[in-house]
């Protein structure tokens, strides 16, 4: 159940998706409310809290990366968090212990779509589906560049 009313600022639709803006003072349970009444939703929050904790993620899902222009790598900001929260910072970067900056990017390898046995029913097989493959992690700590592979199945 939530706990707040949700009043959307705005509404729309292109291409078959469809984009709620909720502008709005929200506490983290109304948050999790939210996130828990609509499990299969993309949420892009965006939030700021004083001058400790900033997250940005864009409302459109990212693309394969482009390339830069020359040499330039491709821009990587789809999902900024800004943070003095040390305890926050190294639950995202497990490479080293102190750092200043990082830039995290990874990269999903599917290698076998593992259907459920037995089911008929194609939009329950597509949702059942799992995806099995490899993560690419490429973690560039205060100007150290270090690759990671990670396998996964789900």
């Amino acid at each position: 159940m939530l706990l707040v009313e949700i009043d959307f600022k705005s509404k729309k639709q292109f291409q078959g998706v469809k984009t709620y803006l909720i502008d709005k003072e929200m506490t983290g349970n109304d948050l999790i409310s939210l996130l828990n009444k609509f499990p299969k939703t993309f949420f892009a929050l965006s939030f700021d809290v004083g001058e400790d904790f900033k997250l940005k993620i864009k409302p459109k899902a990212p693309t394969s990366g482009k390339p830069g222009k020359g040499e330039e790598k491709p821009k990587v900001d789809f999902c900024r968090l800004v943070t003095t929260d040390e305890k926050i910072g190294k639950s995202f970067i497990f490479e080293v212990n102190d750092f200043k900056d990082a830039e995290v990017n990874h990269s999903y390898h599917i290698d076998n779509i593992i259907m459920p046995v037995g089911e008929k029913d194609f939009a329950k097989i597509r949702e059942m589906a799992k995806r099995k493959g490899k993560i690419v992690r490429i973690a560039e700590i205060d100007g150290k560049e270090m690759k990671r592979d990670i396998l996964f199945e789900a």
